[in-house]
């Protein structure tokens, strides 16, 4: 009897150690999770509005359990090296600019050329698609995992001189992407890639002649009180990943929060898309009340843009092959769906 007795109060123990154990576990998993948010934007910067909204919908979606504290205006995370910094684990999500990494988003920079002919409506939704057939577009995203794919931007030009005609951006000193730096160098143009931080004075000394911007940047850095003409390209910069947390601090998130991460992709994607083309309206009304003239180039002129656009995809797509990268796929496939998605409309 007496080593019954003794069986039934270590099973008793056993039982008792086992729900104090799971108590514990449990505990330690609800433990609030801080992560930190860098970007280089300042805090009321389109990009910036959107993401307060993110961070307060993920906080409340997960119960107060993950805490965003972010970092504003470059105080962390930069704009030429912020792929490389998020990669190095300098904040845990950021916003970020592939283009300027140095090495590598080799799909990403050429696929600026590949979309051409489509705008906003059309360009996520076939983007979208490709990013659902061909894994490699977001596979190059390596160390990080992406949580927004946005765009939201059509290039226009914004010139301190007068622009008629395609040919007058010869000779000129244009800010441009890293993408479209052999289109303006086809037409004559230097371009160079300078942070959108310093265009403005750049512009304002005359060390540019013109850059490549969107409407809200009229407003948001004030560019439209240094330059005071806009050619009208309505070029349709391809949707890519802004926004991303590096592979080491997801990896470490329980799965029930990474499922808020998962789900919420879409979210930031669409509300940032939707907020800049509210922040452009505001750009064009704020570069009128100050005078700036906006051109929209005769059609021989816009074609005489988008030449040495189609040979350069072209060029692009089979360097991507020689890597080993579905280049010529994307740019095919890109072409076909947007005047799919044109003739439907």
């Amino acid at each position: 009897m007496k080593v019954k007795g003794f069986c039934v109060v270590l099973v008793l123990m056993l039982v008792v150690f086992t729900v104090i154990a799971g108590a514990v576990n449990v505990r330690a998993q609800e433990k609030t999770i801080e992560l930190t948010y860098g970007s280089p934007y300042p805090p009321d910067h389109t990009f910036s509005v959107v993401d307060k909204r993110w961070i307060e919908r993920i906080q409340e979606q997960t119960k107060g359990r993950v805490r965003i504290k972010p970092y504003w205006s470059g105080t962390l995370l930069s704009s030429r090296d912020g792929v490389d910094e998020l990669v190095r684990g300098v904040v845990d999500i950021g916003l970020i600019h592939p283009s300027y990494a140095r090495t590598g988003y080799h799909i990403h920079k050429s696929a600026y050329y590949f979309f051409y002919g489509a705008n906003q409506e059309i360009g996520r939704k076939v983007f979208l698609e490709l990013l659902k057939r061909i894994p490699e577009i977001e596979k190059e995203y390596e160390g990080l995992k992406v949580l927004a794919w946005t765009s939201g931007v059509d290039y226009q030009l914004l010139s301190k001189k007068p622009i008629r005609r395609i040919e007058d951006i010869r000779g000129m000193r244009v800010k441009v992407t890293a993408e479209l730096a052999d289109v303006f160098k086809a037409l004559g143009a230097e371009g160079v890639m300078v942070p959108m931080a310093e265009t403005y004075e750049q512009l304002q000394k005359g060390i540019l002649d013109a850059a490549l911007i969107s409407y809200e940047g009229l407003k948001s850095f004030r560019l439209a009180e240094v330059a005071k003409y806009v050619v009208v390209l309505d070029f349709y910069r391809t949707h890519g990943g802004s926004r991303a947390i590096g592979l080491n601090t997801w990896n470490k998130l329980p799965d029930s929060v990474k499922q808020v991460f998962e789900n919420n992709i879409e979210f930031w994607g669409i509300e940032t898309d939707r907020e800049f083309e509210k922040a452009h309206k505001e750009g064009i009304e704020f570069a009128k009340q100050l005078g700036v003239t906006f051109v929209r180039l005769p059609d021989e002129d816009m074609e005489k843009f988008y030449a040495p656009l189609r040979e350069i995809a072209k060029r692009k797509a089979e360097e991507l092959d020689k890597m080993g990268l579905p280049g010529t796929k994307i740019l095919t496939e890109a072409q076909r769906l947007i005047q799919e998605y044109k003739t439907k409309r």
